[in-house]
C-alpha cells in the first residue's frame, strides 16, 4: 500500500453509506481513440462525463460520484484503466488476478454498486461512444447497450442520450426485466462477390448500427451478440431476439434483408415485411439506408406489442383480448398480405392509442390504399383515424366530413357527433371560431351530448364569451353533475365575467360571479377576489370571511403571493373592524406562514403592532416593544421592504390618524413606517 493510501481514513467511502433506497452509481473515465485534436484530447472525455454525471445526479433514484470523490491514487488509477479496453461480447467474468478485480474489490469496499464509463472514438467528424458498466455485485464489466453515435458539435446532447440509456439498463437490471438483444444478419452460403466480402467486413457494423437505431426508438433496453458466435441459445435475462435473413437474387438483380423478431414468452417467431434493393444501387449510404429501414420496422412492432408499462410481453398478453394481442394478429395478417386494410386500421389504431402518431399515420394510408376491401363502419372508422393524425386542418376536415357522411348513412349517430366535434376542431385551430362554434350548435341532438355541450362551452369561452359558456356548461352539468371538465370550464367562465366586472366598478355582480366560480370550483384565488370585491363595497366582515376560507386552503408555489397578499388583507379586516384579538391570533399565524417572504412579513408584523398599539392605549412604547408582535418585527432581514410588495397603506393610515393622537406615539408610528417603507436592499 503506498503512503497516500496509509493515509487515508479508513472510514472513507467512494459511493459514501450503502442505501437500499438508491442506485450507487460512480462516473469513472471515457478514454479515447483515433482521430482527436489537441483541444479536444484535453477536454473532451472530462466534458462528456460531468455531463453524464449531472444528468444521472438529477434523478432521485439515484446516488452518483464522480472522480472527484476518489481521493485514493490507487484507486484512481485502476478507474482510470478499467475500460482501456474492447470486450469481445456483450460481457466478461472478471478473473481473481486482473486489475479490473482489483478495482472491483476497492469499490465493494466503498459501497460503490457500479462504475460507469466507455470508450470514445472518433473517425472524421463522427463519433462513436461504447458504453462499460463494472458491475460490482455480479463481478462482470458489461456492454449494457449499443454503441452511440454522434458528430462532434453535438457532444452534450451525445452524453444525455448515454445518460438516458444507462438510467433505463440500471433501473431494470435492479428490477430484473429482460431485454432486447441484436444479432447479425444471416447471409446465404456461398456468396458471389462484391457480398461475400461485405459480408464479412458489414456484419457487425449492421448489427451495432441498428442496435443504435433501436436504442433511440425503443423504451426497452437493448444488447448485442457477437457475430462470430452464432447460436441458438438464449440467455435468461432476453426478452426479445432481433437478426434477419439476406438473400441475393442475381436473375433480378434483387438484394432483399427479411427482419426477424423471436419473442421467448410467448414463444413467437415472425419474419416482418422485406426490404428489397436494387444491387446496382449498393453504397456507402445503401448500408445507412438499409439499418435505419430495417429498424424503424423491428421498432414499430416493439412499440406495438409492449405494453404501456414498459414491460416486455408476457404470457398475460396472449389471454383475453388486448392491443398488444390485436397487433400480433394485425402483423400476421400482414405477414400474409401487406396490403390487408383491416390489418393496417387495427395496427394502426393501436400504435395512435401508443402515442406512435407517426406511425399510425403510415398504417391508416395503407389501409387507405385498400379501402375497398373494408366494410362501411370501417371506412367510416379510417376516416375518423386519418382526421385524427392528419397534420394540416383543412386535410382533418375533410376527412372528419367524409366520416361524419358515412356515419350518418349507417344512422349511427353518436358516431357523427364524434365527427362533427372534428370538424369543429379543425376549424377553431385554422381560426375559424365562429364557425366551428356555429358547426356545434346545429349539431343534432346537442342537447342530450355531454361531450360536445363541453367543447362547445370551450369554444365559447376561447372567444370572450363567456356568458354564453355558462348556459351551454350548465346544460353539460345536467347530464353528468360530477363532470370535473365541465365544472372547471365553468368556473372558468364565471371568474371571468367576476373579472370583467370588477373592473368596471360592479362589485355585487363581481362577487355573484366570483361565489358561482367557487361553487364549482373552490380555489384560493376565487375567495381573495370575492374578497376584495367584498371590501371596495365596505363589507369587511364578508371580506374576512372570505380571506379566512382562502388561507384554509394549501398554497402551492404559483399562488404564494395572492396567499400572502389575502394573509394581510385579512389582518387589515381586523384592524378596521376594531377586533384586535383575533388580529394578534391570526397575526402570528400569518408571520408563521410568511416567514421565507421578508417583505409580506415586515407588513404583517407592522399591523400587528398597530392593532397592539390601538388595543393597549394606556402601555408604554417600550412595554409595546417587548411583546411579540415588535419582536417579530425586529426579526425580519435587514433588507426587507414594503416597497417590494404592491400594498396601499391608505387604509392603515386613515385609522392611525383618526385613534392616535399622542405625540410619543406618532413618533413611534412614523419609525416604524420609515422601515417599513424604506429603501429596499438586496436580501441574502
Amino acid at each position: 500500500m503506498t503512503d497516500a493510501q496509509s493515509a487515508e481514513p479508513k472510514s472513507f467511502k467512494i459511493c459514501g453509506a450503502p442505501s437500499n433506497a438508491k442506485i450507487r452509481v460512480l462516473v469513472g473515465r471515457f478514454p479515447y481513440f483515433g482521430d482527436f485534436d489537441q483541444n479536444l484530447r484535453n477536454n473532451f472525455d472530462q466534458l462528456f462525463a460531468a455531463n453524464v454525471e449531472y444528468s444521472l445526479s438529477q434523478q432521485a433514484d439515484f446516488s452518483v460520484f464522480g472522480l472527484t470523490s476518489v481521493s485514493s491514487d490507487f484507486s484512481r488509477q485502476l478507474i482510470e484503466k478499467a475500460f482501456n479496453i474492447r470486450l469481445p461480447s456483450a460481457s466478461v467474468r472478471l478473473s481473481e488476478s486482473s486489475g479490473a478485480e482489483q478495482l472491483r474489490t476497492e469499490l465493494a469496499a466503498s459501497n460503490c454498486q457500479y462504475l460507469l464509463g466507455g470508450r470514445i472514438s472518433r473517425e472524421g467528424n463522427v463519433l462513436n461512444v461504447e458504453p462499460y458498466v463494472l458491475d460490482v455485485e455480479s463481478r462482470s464489466i458489461e456492454r449494457p447497450f449499443a454503441p452511440l453515435n454522434g458528430d462532434t458539435q453535438s457532444v452534450l446532447k451525445l452524453a444525455d442520450a448515454f445518460a438516458a440509456q444507462t438510467l433505463t439498463y440500471l433501473r431494470r437490471k435492479g428490477a430484473g426485466q429482460r431485454a432486447v438483444e441484436v444479432r447479425c444478419l444471416t447471409w446465404p452460403p456461398a456468396l458471389p462477390e462484391p457480398f461475400e466480402r461485405a459480408a464479412r467486413e458489414l456484419s457487425t457494423l449492421v448489427r451495432d448500427q441498428i442496435a443504435s437505431s433501436l436504442a433511440v426508438t425503443t423504451k426497452l433496453p437493448i444488447r448485442t451478440s457477437s457475430c462470430s458466435q452464432l447460436s441458438s441459445k438464449f440467455d435468461a435475462d432476453i426478452a426479445v431476439v432481433v437478426t434477419g435473413n439476406v438473400s441475393v437474387r442475381l436473375a433480378d438483380s434483387q438484394f432483399e434483408v427479411q427482419p426477424k423478431v423471436m419473442l421467448m414468452q410467448p414463444s413467437y417467431e415472425r419474419g416482418l415485411a422485406p426490404l428489397q434493393y436494387k444491387i446496382a444501387s449498393l453504397s456507402v449510404s445503401f448500408f445507412s439506408k438499409l439499418t435505419s429501414e430495417f429498424a424503424a420496422e423491428v421498432s414499430e412492432f416493439l412499440i406495438a406489442v409492449t405494453p404501456a408499462s414498459d414491460d416486455v410481453l408476457s404470457a398475460q398478453v396472449v389471454s383475453g383480448r388486448s392491443d398488444e394481442r390485436a397487433a400480433l394478429e394485425a402483423f400476421d395478417l400482414l405477414a400474409k398480405d401487406p396490403a390487408n386494410g383491416s390489418a393496417n386500421l387495427g395496427l394502426g389504431k393501436v400504435l395512435l392509442r401508443k402515442q406512435a402518431a407517426d406511425l399510425a399515420r403510415f398504417r391508416f394510408l395503407k389501409a387507405k390504399e385498400s379501402q375497398d376491401s373494408l366494410t362501411p363502419v370501417d371506412r367510416a372508422e379510417l376516416n375518423m383515424a386519418l382526421g385524427s393524425v392528419a397534420k394540416e386542418q383543412e386535410e382533418q376536415r375533410e376527412y372528419f366530413v367524409t366520416a361524419r357522411r358515412l356515419y350518418l348513412e349507417l344512422s349511427r349517430n353518436a358516431d357523427a357527433a364524434r365527427a362533427t366535434r372534428g370538424i369543429a376542431s379543425a376549424l377553431f385551430q385554422e381560426g375559424k371560431k365562429s364557425e366551428a362554434i356555429l358547426e356545434m350548435r346545429r349539431q343534432p341532438g346537442l342537447e342530450k351530448d355531454l361531450a360536445s355541450l363541453r367543447q362547445l362551452g370551450i369554444y365559447l369561452r376561447l372567444s370572450e364569451k363567456d356568458l354564453e359558456a355558462t348556459k351551454v356548461l350548465l346544460s353539460a352539468l345536467e347530464l353528468k353533475p360530477n363532470d370535473a371538465e365541465a365544472r372547471d370550464q365553468l368556473a372558468g367562465a364565471y371568474e371571468t365575467l367576476g373579472r370583467k366586472d370588477f373592473v368596471a366598478g360592479r362589485y355585487t355582480d363581481a362577487r355573484e360571479n366570483f361565489g358561482l366560480a367557487a361553487t364549482y370550483h373552490e380555489s384560493g384565488v376565487l375567495f381573495y377576489l370575492t374578497g376584495l370585491a367584498a371590501a371596495q363595497q365596505g363589507d369587511y366582515r364578508d371580506a374576512a370571511i372570505q380571506y379566512e376560507r382562502m388561507v384554509k386552503l394549501p398554497s402551492d408555489a404559483a399562488d404564494l403571493t395572492v396567499a400572502a397578499s389575502g394573509w394581510l388583507n385579512l389582518l387589515e379586516c381586523y384592524l378596521i373592524m376594531g377586533e384586535y384579538d383575533l388580529l394578534e391570533q391570526r397575526g402570528q399565524d400569518a408571520s408563521s406562514f410568511l416567514r421565507w417572504l421578508p417583505d409580506a412579513r415586515l407588513l404583517a408584523s407592522y399591523i400587528r403592532i398597530v392593532g397592539s398599539l390601538l388595543a393597549q392605549p394606556e402601555k408604554s412604547i417600550e412595554s409595546l416593544k417587548k411583546e411579540p408582535p415588535y419582536r417579530d418585527f425586529e426579526g425580519v432581514p435587514d433588507g426587507a421592504s414594503a416597497q417590494r410588495f404592491d400594498w396601499s397603506n391608505e387604509q392603515v393610515n386613515g385609522i392611525i390618524a383618526k385613534k392616535v393622537t399622542d405625540a410619543d406615539r406618532i413618533q413611534f408610528v412614523e419609525e416604524l413606517r420609515g422601515r417599513v417603507w424604506r429603501k429596499p436592499k438586496v436580501l441574502k
